[in-house]
């Protein structure tokens, strides 16, 4: 009998003390025409996708990446701003950008890592 009256009384408190009502406002509106919305950064700038292109666009520039031989992007990480990835799903490629969305570097996850030789230990 008493853990019948511990549960009731667990699930009529939870019910009690539930989390209060969010009051959300809109801060701004921003018209955008994209395909995908990816997000805005710690710096303000706004990501998007729109027809294989990313675009990165801030209150003074606006830049532009697209690789057109990749396929479709899969995912875009804008954790951190000045190297932004992104995955090509079709050929398991990842591409570094630099803030400006210059290429860094290439990272496919296809290849077989070199062959280690090791003679001793």
């Amino acid at each position: 009998m008493k853990p019948i009256f511990i549960y009731i009384f667990f699930l009529i408190s939870t019910g009690i003390f539930a989390q209060a009502k969010v009051d959300v406002t809109v801060e701004k509106k921003i018209p955008l025409k994209a395909n995908t919305f990816i997000g805005i950064d710690k710096y303000n700038a706004l990501y998007y996708l729109k027809n294989k292109t990313l675009f990165k666009q801030t209150l003074t520039e606006s830049f532009q990446f697209n690789d057109f031989q990749l396929g479709n992007i899969g995912s875009v990480d804008i954790l951190n701003p000045l190297a932004i990835t992104i995955f090509y799903p079709n050929y398991n490629i990842a591409v570094v950008l630099d803030n400006n969305l210059n290429e860094i570097k290439r990272i496919s996850f296809a290849m077989e890592p070199p062959f280690l030789n090791i003679v001793s230990a």
